[in-house]
């Protein structure tokens, strides 16, 4: 059964990586006080040890920025986040069941298949942006919300329409033309 947790997402204040700095920048002793007003989310003493663990690596990276020229220190502080934003990534996705099939994102068009009352909101191709958008709408919505396809006119709709199905068949045809033997 796939129960995807709303409600855990709504709590986590900032990205992973602001996260990830964040627990850096703390005390190790405050680690704790410092993810739960992040995140919310009480861990487990085996999730918490990951998430110090994680945390020390970073900070034996952040030691070796001194001296270094700007650049190589951004790029050494993104480093040393790195490991430690996917120990917070996977918490947060544990805790709210968010599941993914690749660390990477493509152009290829995928089926979007959604379930519940406004299931029709996410019917037919569309433009990944517009998806986001919806998302939001139903994880965040404002006082004065309405259903995401109420949002958008019945010219916009159309408009999106007609331009997804054209960018589905442009990539089609550039899929057959690069499989056809020159």
């Amino acid at each position: 059964d796939y129960a995807w947790n709303k409600d855990i997402i709504k709590k986590v204040k900032n990205t992973a990586p602001e996260i990830a700095k964040a627990l850096v920048q703390a005390k190790e002793a405050d680690m704790n006080k410092i993810w739960l007003e992040k995140t919310a989310l009480k861990l487990t003493a085996d999730e918490m040890a990951a998430l110090t663990t994680a945390r020390a690596n970073a900070a034996k990276t952040f030691a070796k920025i001194a001296g270094k020229t700007i650049n190589d220190q951004l790029e050494t502080e993104a480093e040393a986040l790195d490991e430690l934003a996917k120990v917070v990534k996977q918490h947060i996705n544990h805790y709210s069941r968010t599941g993914w099939t690749s660390g990477a994102h493509t152009a290829i068009d995928v089926p979007v298949l959604a379930w519940g009352t406004e299931k029709s909101a996410f019917a037919g191709m569309q433009d990944n942006t517009d998806i986001a958008r919806k998302l939001i709408h139903y994880v965040k919505p404002g006082k004065d919300a309405q259903p995401a396809t109420t949002q958008l006119s019945e010219q916009e709709k159309t408009k999106i329409t007609q331009q997804s199905v054209h960018q589905h068949q442009a990539k089609q045809q550039q899929t057959a033309a690069q499989k056809t033997p020159q």
